[in-house]
């Protein structure tokens, strides 16, 4: 019988302390005999991402390991910020379990960076707010320079293991709680999942039951497991995977708005410099003039749709993209490339040059307006604003007037692919807004709340769809 976890406001109360087990942080294997070798083929990619997986995880921290890793979170100094803190791993998919001992912790988000919520001793303090995580399993501990508290001296061997060390052939995982109260926890990735449906490539997700301990408490809730945009997942996505990819940002030096070529908003992001676009692969060795030709020729002013056309075509999968966008609108999140500038990547495959977008941080989408509230549901396709975001001015981004939306004198719309995008998304819309498809899709997650229709301060799914396909002429 599957489980059917409360709703958040309701699940806190219930959630009890415990004793930390046997399980040191210091690296000690689970010595359950049915505990399986962590390399194990059957913890596998699919099987982690199986909705009917009965996933359950424990982080299990030393006192001092989880409350730095709070304050350092949350302390606004990026060289901190980015340090990782020794927890084992425990994962039990069904009646299979592994471990993973000595797995690097740090705080994720924007946000969602919450302090005081434990206190030196390991007690949790506040336990209706908690932070999102990104677990490093190649991470290792072998210099005093990471942090102030604790390294180990590794062997050759065991620093080749570490690097080769995987879950489910992925160096990396995210978790996020359910800041904004979705009541039915599968918004964001149901919103993935449309956009993997039509071709676009979009992270993988699942329900969890997550348990953080330290050595004298505990808590247990739900979590979204999420897969990371990174070189694994291009992999899984591209048939050519050398080329650049980019966390495309709102930052404090611009918005993502790939609309001009300064030299200082192309970078990798480091102490007191965080550029819009940010470069995630080829470090060493991109000059970033893939995504500045790219900026520089779709930007340009003063050509007629025929003729930016081939040059547009030359630098962009226009047909991606044009998925791409329409999904975007259908999931309607507020914050996200076309209202807000942010939340985005763009790949560029190494043999053509060609763009490629990704969705990331869709978890405002389907009517959330937990403490921002945006109304996307009534914003039309074709709409180039949207008030209380960075486009409430109209959108300045000049692949959306070029593509998407009603053109200007200096960038006339190429109504080819603006009819191509508006046919997307009124075919997307039919397809994906729909209630039933929805709970469909929310029951098979065996850790589902069962819920769709408790609005937490946020719009239901059927409002959102009702508000939505009335935009559709």
């Amino acid at each position: 019988m599957k489980k059917a976890y409360l709703l958040p406001f309701i699940l806190f109360p219930l959630l009890s302390a415990c004793s930390l087990d046997g399980t040191s942080n210091g690296g000690e294997n689970n010595n359950d005999n049915n505990t399986q070798d962590s390399g194990s083929s059957s913890l596998t990619y699919e099987r982690i991402f199986n909705p009917s997986s009965k996933i359950d995880i424990e982080l299990n921290f030393k006192n001092k390991a989880i409350y730095s890793l709070e304050k350092y979170g949350t302390s606004g100094d990026f060289n901190k910020e980015e340090i990782y803190h020794p927890c084992d791993v425990k994962i039990q998919i069904d009646d299979d379990k592994y471990t993973f001992a000595e797995v690097g912790a740090k705080m994720k988000g924007n946000t969602s960076r919450y302090d005081n919520f434990i206190d030196e001793n390991g007690k949790f303090i506040d336990r209706e707010r908690l932070c999102h995580f990104k677990l490093a399993f190649d991470k290792t501990f072998n210099s005093s320079s990471v942090n102030d508290y604790y390294s180990k001296d590794y062997t050759a061997d065991e620093i080749k293991e570490r690097d080769a060390r995987r879950i489910a052939s992925m160096k990396k995982i995210d978790l996020k709680w359910n800041k904004n109260y979705d009541s039915s926890f599968t918004k964001e990735i149901y919103a993935l999942d449309c956009f993997a449906k039509e071709g676009v490539a979009a992270q993988k997700a699942n329900l969890i039951n997550l348990t953080i301990k330290s050595e004298s408490d505990s808590i247990t809730m739900p979590y979204i497991l999420f897969e990371v945009v990174d070189k694994t997942m291009l992999k899984r996505n591209f048939t050519d995977n050398k080329g650049d990819l980019y966390k495309c940002t709102y930052t404090n030096i611009s918005p993502a708005d790939l609309s001009s070529v300064e030299s200082n908003k192309f970078g990798i992001e480091a102490a007191n410099y965080k550029p819009p676009y940010d470069l995630k692969t080829n470090e060493d060795t991109s000059d970033f003039s893939v995504i500045k030709n790219f900026i520089t020729k779709t930007s340009t002013r003063n050509v007629s749709a025929s003729d930016i056309k081939p040059v547009i075509d030359s630098v962009l999968n226009v047909d991606n993209f044009l998925k791409f966008a329409a999904m975007s609108w259908v999931v309607g999140s507020p914050d996200d490339y076309r209202n807000n500038y942010n939340n985005y990547y763009m790949y560029f495959d190494s043999k053509t040059n060609l763009a490629y977008f990704i969705p990331y941080d869709n978890d405002r989408v389907f009517g959330i307006l937990k403490d921002w509230p945006i109304d996307t549901s009534r914003q039309a396709c074709d709409s180039d604003r949207l008030n209380g975001t960075a486009s409430g001015g109209g959108c300045s981004m000049p692949i959306v007037r070029r593509l998407l939306v009603s053109g200007s004198s200096s960038r006339p719309v190429i109504s080819e692919y603006q009819t191509k995008f508006k046919k997307y998304c009124k075919d997307f819309a039919n397809k994906y807004l729909n209630e039933e498809k929805f709970k469909a899709f929310t029951n098979q997650f065996y850790y589902s709340s069962k819920v769709i229709d408790n609005s937490n301060s946020n719009m239901s799914f059927k409002e959102y769809a009702i508000n939505k396909l009335g935009t559709l002429n």
